[in-house]
C-alpha cells in the first residue's frame, strides 16, 4: 500500500487553526500546526509563572502572543509582551519566554529559513578581525574544519573546537568561523556578525588577553581594549 506523503513534503497550501489551543488544561506544551522544508509553525504553551527556553537554531523565529502575557529575554534584556504583540528572535540567539501571569501563556511560533543539523549555526562570512590563540590552548585534542565563537558577555568572546552545551546556555550568540594555522598559533577570523556584535573593526594582540580553559577552548578578554577606549 502506498504511503501518504509526509506533511510539508508536497507543494500544497496547508490550513491550520490555533483556536483549539486557547482552551484551558490538558494540552501539550508544544503543538505542530504546519510544516514545510523551510518553515515550522507551532503553538507554544507555558503554565502560569512558568518559563520556556527558545533553543537557538538556524532559523529566525517569530513569536506572537495569542493568550496571556510574558517577558521575552534577549541579549539586551527583557521585554514585556501582551496579546497580539510579538517578537522576532534572530537565528543563533538564545532567548526564553517567562509567563508573568496566573493563566496559561499561548504563543504562536513561526520559524523560517533553511534548516541546519547543528543547533545555533548561523551562516557567516569572515570579517578580517583576527584573534591569535596559542595552539596548545585550543587544539590539545585536535581541531576540525571550523572552530566556534561564543558571545559570552560584553567583554568576553569564547573560542572552542566544540559547540558545548554549557557555553551555549551561557552565551548570547554562537557561530562557527574560519581559522588558519600560523606557527604555534591558531588565527581565528571572527564572522562579520560577531565583529559587529562587539563593535570591532580590527584587533591587535595588545587589545585582548587569552584565558585558557581545558585545552579545547579559551576565553578572550577584551578588557585591555575597553580600558584603553575608556581613557581616550
Amino acid at each position: 500500500m502506498a504511503r501518504a506523503p509526509d506533511p510539508g513534503s508536497v507543494d500544497e497550501v496547508q490550513i491550520f487553526d490555533a483556536s483549539g489551543t486557547l482552551r484551558e488544561g490538558g494540552l501539550p506544551s508544544s503543538m505542530d500546526m504546519a510544516t514545510s522544508p523551510n518553515c515550522d509553525i507551532d503553538v507554544l504553551r507555558t503554565p502560569p509563572r512558568g518559563e520556556q527556553r527558545l533553543h537557538d537554531s538556524a532559523m529566525d523565529q517569530i513569536l506572537l502572543v495569542l493568550k496571556g502575557e510574558c517577558t521575552v529575554a534577549g541579549p539586551s534584556g527583557e521585554r514585556a509582551l501582551g496579546i497580539n504583540q510579538g517578537a522576532l528572535v534572530p537565528a543563533g540567539v538564545t532567548s526564553r519566554l517567562v509567563n508573568t501571569a496566573d493563566e496559561d501563556l499561548v504563543v504562536l511560533s513561526l520559524r523560517t529559513g533553511s534548516s541546519e543539523d547543528r543547533p545555533g549555526y548561523v551562516p557567516n562570512k569572515p570579517s578580517g578581525v583576527l584573534i591569535k590563540v596559542p595552539a596548545p590552548e585550543i587544539a590539545s585534542k585536535g581541531i576540525g574544519r571550523h572552530v566556534y565563537v561564543f558571545a559570552m558577555n560584553q567583554r568576553t568572546i569564547g573560542i572552542g573546537i566544540n559547540a558545548t552545551e554549557e557555553w551555549n546556555l551561557g552565551s548570547l550568540l554562537r557561530m562557527n568561523c574560519e581559522y588558519e594555522r600560523s606557527g604555534d598559533h591558531i588565527v581565528v577570523n571572527l564572522p562579520e556578525r560577531m565583529a559587529r556584535w562587539y563593535r570591532v573593526r580590527d584587533l591587535s594582540e595588545s587589545d585582548y588577553r587569552i584565558l585558557p580553559d581545558d585545552g579545547t577552548r579559551v576565553r578572550v578578554d577584551l578588557g585591555p581594549l575597553l580600558e584603553r577606549e575608556g581613557r581616550s
